[in-house]
């Protein structure tokens, strides 16, 4: 269970990390209130799909996607998303 969040709709999206079992932790200093572990290795490992690539592939990918920057993670995950969506 992680520590309460005083706005009501943070605190909904802090339960549902808890359902996907990420750990919500508390920052100790700073602005931000705290961050949610594991969601960015959980995200590549969804957007990268074994099966389809290969192995080989697949571990390089991951490999590569571990090392950019949020922003830029996002990005490409997100162009990815309307890629699938427009082949639908």
């Amino acid at each position: 269970m992680h520590p309460k969040h005083p706005k009501k709709e943070v605190n909904a999206a802090l339960d549902y990390a808890d359902s996907l079992q990420f750990a919500v932790e508390r920052t100790v200093a700073g602005h931000k209130w705290g961050r949610i572990t594991g969601a960015r290795a959980a995200g590549i490992r969804a957007a990268v799909d074994e099966l389809r690539l290969g192995t080989e592939l697949a571990d390089a990918l991951q490999v590569h996607l571990s090392g950019v920057g949020t922003a830029v993670l996002a990005g490409i995950l997100t162009a990815g998303m309307t890629f699938v969506i427009k082949l639908i």
